[in-house]
């Protein structure tokens, strides 16, 4: 599935179902042909050889324990220690997949006996979600009215930030204009107006409702 969110109606279940159908490698307990998909061919199944399927396929698979989930590389106790250890010393985000919140949380909850040290993991993520919400409020506080680009920022993040970087950003934009009309001598709207009043009385975090899109979506992320 591409990894694109253009619709500001995503819902956290809406992620979840793009993240469903990411590949993941399994040991079939069952032998059969190759089945199609989208146009798409997985398979054969002959034990103990590993295939790839859709994370949802190997979920149904595992429901009927017709599989063993093979956990994905980066959801070690090894790798997500090495990504805290970054995330906590550098300012920048930390590479990780892109559905890694929504991946991790699905395997934790259906296939967590196919994973080494799932109590690790949880504790694990659940710090690495919390420094990655942290450099979300402080990157919010901090935008400058021109073109940003963050990397590594993964589907869930872009769900919580989208909708405060629209109206920060906006709002950043009519201070500028509103600078170069005073700079230029020329008469400010009434709406041009209040957007200044309103900036320069609050704090830009008083704008925010990034509390409410992380609680919103903590809810469904809790990894306990």
């Amino acid at each position: 599935m591409d990894k694109i969110i253009t619709s500001d109606t995503f819902t956290a279940e809406d992620i979840k179902f793009l993240a469903e159908y990411e590949l993941i490698t399994i040991e079939p307990f069952f032998r059969a042909d190759t089945f199609s998909l989208s146009g798409i061919e997985y398979g054969p199944f002959t034990p103990p050889i590993k295939t790839n399927v859709p994370i949802w396929v190997a979920l149904t698979l595992k429901s009927q324990k017709l599989c063993k989930i093979i956990s994905p590389s980066w959801l070690t106790v090894e790798n997500l220690t090495i990504l805290l250890d970054s995330e906590t010393r550098e300012t920048k985000f930390s590479a990780v997949p892109f559905y890694y919140a929504e991946i991790s949380r699905m395997l934790l909850q259906s296939a967590e006996d196919d994973l080494k040290s799932p109590g690790e993991l949880r504790m694990l993520l659940q710090q690495l979600k919390e420094k990655r919400e942290n450099k979300i409020r402080i990157g919010l506080a901090n935008l400058e009215p021109i073109p940003h680009k963050i990397n590594n920022i993964s589907a869930r993040e872009i769900h919580i930030m989208r909708p405060t970087f629209v109206m920060v950003f906006d709002s950043l934009r009519r201070i500028q204009e509103t600078t170069l009309k005073k700079s230029s001598g020329q008469n400010l709207s009434e709406t041009t107006r209040r957007t200044v009043d309103i900036m320069s009385s609050q704090n830009i975090d008083d704008l925010m409702d990034i509390e409410g899109e992380i609680a919103d979506y903590g809810e469904f992320m809790t990894y306990d």
